[in-house]
């Protein structure tokens, strides 16, 4: 198994997965979405707060959302 292999198994893993949402607070997402701007140019700030926002919709479901690939081919666009 290759380490690319073992690193799509950890974080696939629902007891792994599981443990990530207790630790993604919205405060948590905040505060490294903060950090990050201050470290990034400008021009991303936007990106990464988007980024910020999915990150707290994700962590508030149960059920993973559809991939970008399918939403594309539903009709949906690229986000």
């Amino acid at each position: 198994m290759g380490l690319f292999d073992k690193a799509k198994e950890f974080v696939t893993d629902p007891d792994n997965v599981a443990k990530a949402k207790e630790q993604l607070t919205d405060e948590r997402i905040d505060g490294a979405t903060e950090r990050l701007k201050e470290l990034a140019p400008d021009k991303a700030d936007g990106a990464i707060d988007s980024l910020g926002e999915r990150a707290k919709d994700w962590n508030g479901t149960e059920e993973p959302e559809r991939g970008g690939a399918e939403r594309r081919q539903a009709g949906g666009g690229r986000d």
